[in-house]
């Protein structure tokens, strides 16, 4: 059924991550990939449980199938940055190399109770927000590709950057353990890129 609603150019593209999912957690992603291409701003889960008229599930299904569903995000990047290669091949080179770009990127939360959630310093230099925000920060990994005399930015990985409050990262370090923190992130961002690419 969510076959006939989404193009077929994006089917195709889609059935490179089959490898990743269930049967119905693949029904879902395409579902959730559908939706994100509809809907503008925030996408709630709600928001596209309703832009997935066509599957006929309550939005309590949808919010299951991030929280419970096992799927396998190691293969979900794998198979992202296959299909990037095996279509954009030499337009990602840059003098003959890959060109990666981390950033981070903060999302508020208005629970504080949340796993990862807590006061960071805000950069963005909006007065409204007095400094601070709380919520999680997400670094951002992404292939860089010359386009047009402009850089395009291929997304291929986000991960959660955990704070000092309720840590889930640790590094283990010659003292012991420690959580984890943004430097840590990042270079095991890199180290993960480098090994897929």
């Amino acid at each position: 059924m969510v076959n006939n609603f989404i193009p077929a150019l994006l089917i195709g593209y889609l059935e490179a991550f089959r490898v990743a999912f269930n049967s119905p957690g693949y029904s879902y992603f395409k579902g959730f990939v559908w939706a994100f291409m509809l809907i503008q701003g925030r996408k709630r889960v709600t928001d596209i449980a309703n832009a997935c008229f066509f599957m006929k599930k309550h939005v309590s299904s949808f919010e299951r199938f991030l929280s419970e569903h096992k799927w396998n995000m190691h293969l979900v990047i794998v198979s992202l940055v296959s299909l990037l290669l095996s279509q954009l091949a030499d337009r990602l080179m840059v003098h003959g190399a890959f060109l990666l770009a981390e950033d981070t990127t903060f999302v508020s939360k208005a629970s504080k109770k949340m796993q990862g959630v807590q006061r960071w310093k805000d950069y963005s230099s909006n007065p409204d927000r007095g400094g601070y925000i709380f919520g999680h920060n997400w670094s951002i990994l992404g292939l860089l590709s010359p386009f047009s005399g402009r850089w395009l930015c291929f997304p291929i990985m986000a991960r959660l950057i955990p704070g000092q409050k309720k840590p889930s990262l640790f590094v283990s370090t010659p003292k012991g353990l420690r959580p984890a923190n943004f430097w840590d992130m990042t270079v095991s961002n890199i180290l993960y890129a480098w090994q897929l690419l």
